[in-house]
């Protein structure tokens, strides 16, 4: 396979492998086909039909067209057609219940608040460790459980299997704690140990735990993103460590940048590589390219570690807000990479072991606040 642009030295460069990352079908972290799972029965018939129909389109993996960067019109149509997902999947009666949770989270994270939960880090990172490693976060109770209970309460709105979350909404200060926790570290033990207390459906409970920390890493990553080391190499996110949700072919030089679907950080890499086991031999990488989209839309996959991630042609970067939708608009392409025999890793790039704390002072200093 070959990447316009992508110097054959570089290609053929060895590369300090990381650790092979654990696969798994539908239990990566970015939650959403879990929830769409649960979603009401109506949805789920319309949302099957249509991921049959995008299986069947033609999407066998073919080489990517050479001769360098692509001409101003073409990234024109790119942009409109990116916006135009953002669209589609608002519109979309099936996947309303996940867009109202993406939507809740929009509002939360707009909540100043949250930068004030903001921890310190290292003046200097460590190259395989994100920001977040180790931090100590003191968060206000109120605000924790006030975020939970409307998150969980939006999702129960949606019905189905998603209704067993209301119970988990009136959960006690100590659950919320843990809830939160087990979503940040992407605790799947924990969840489910939770999910069985709250007599909550496990699946849905998962899902939305994983939006749960959203708000915080958001604020984290506008406060704390020129710290990143430009060095940083690493598939996984330099700030929480989450895999990226995709990966955007940016500007009329296409640039490789990384996007993580939690924190909304972007950072850059390198074509040819795979960001989970950092393979770079190119007779191991490919790419699975609907006819319809001009590789505009395409699904980079290892055969390596047999995983993928889908990358989308962009002149500037995805705005944090929109990044869910686009994510959520392209699940054809996650169809056709599970077709093909590809997954995205289970759980996070690296874990953080974040300790959280109540905030002191006042009424604050108390989870039950």
């Amino acid at each position: 396979m070959h990447e316009p642009g992508v110097d054959a030295h570089a290609r053929r460069r060895a590369r300090r492998r990381y650790r092979q990352p654990p696969r798994g079908r539908g239990t990566d972290a970015r939650g959403f086909p879990a929830l769409l799972a649960h979603a009401a029965a109506t949805g789920r018939h319309a949302a099957g039909a249509d991921r049959q129909r995008a299986a069947s389109r033609p999407s066998e993996p073919r080489c990517a067209r050479a001769g360098g960067v692509a001409g101003r019109a073409e990234v024109g149509v790119t942009v409109a057609s990116a916006k135009g997902l953002v669209d589609v999947a608002r519109s979309r009666v099936e996947w309303r219940p996940w867009v109202a949770l993406l939507d809740a989270v929009r509002e939360a994270a707009a909540d100043r608040a949250w930068s004030e939960t903001v921890p310190d880090v290292p003046g200097r990172q460590d190259p395989a460790t994100p920001l977040l490693a180790d931090a100590t976060i003191a968060l206000d109770g109120r605000l924790l459980r006030r975020w939970t209970r409307r998150l969980l309460e939006t999702a129960a709105a949606s019905g189905g299997a998603a209704a067993t979350l209301a119970a988990a909404s009136r959960a006690a200060a100590d659950d919320v704690v843990a809830l939160f926790e087990a979503g940040l570290a992407h605790d799947v033990a924990t969840l489910a140990a939770l999910a069985r207390r709250f007599g909550a459906d496990p699946g849905a409970l998962a899902a939305v735990a994983a939006l749960l920390p959203t708000p915080l890493l958001r604020a984290c990553a506008e406060r704390l993103g020129a710290r990143v080391a430009p060095t940083w190499a690493r598939g996984y996110c330099p700030i929480c460590g989450a895999w990226p949700a995709l990966a955007e072919a940016r500007g009329l030089e296409r640039e490789r940048r990384l996007r993580c679907g939690r924190c909304a950080a972007d950072w850059p890499s390198t074509w040819l590589t795979c960001p989970y086991c950092a393979t770079a031999e190119h007779t191991r990488l490919g790419s699975l390219v609907p006819e319809a989209t001009r590789e505009t839309r395409k699904v980079d996959t290892c055969a390596a570690c047999r995983g993928y991630l889908k990358t989308l042609t962009t002149l500037l970067p995805t705005a944090a807000d929109e990044l869910g939708l686009l994510d959520l608009a392209t699940v054809e392409l996650d169809v056709a990479a599970l077709e093909h025999g590809y997954a995205r890793p289970s759980g996070v790039g690296a874990p953080l072991r974040v300790r959280l704390q109540p905030r002191a002072g006042g009424l604050l200093g108390a989870w039950r606040s």
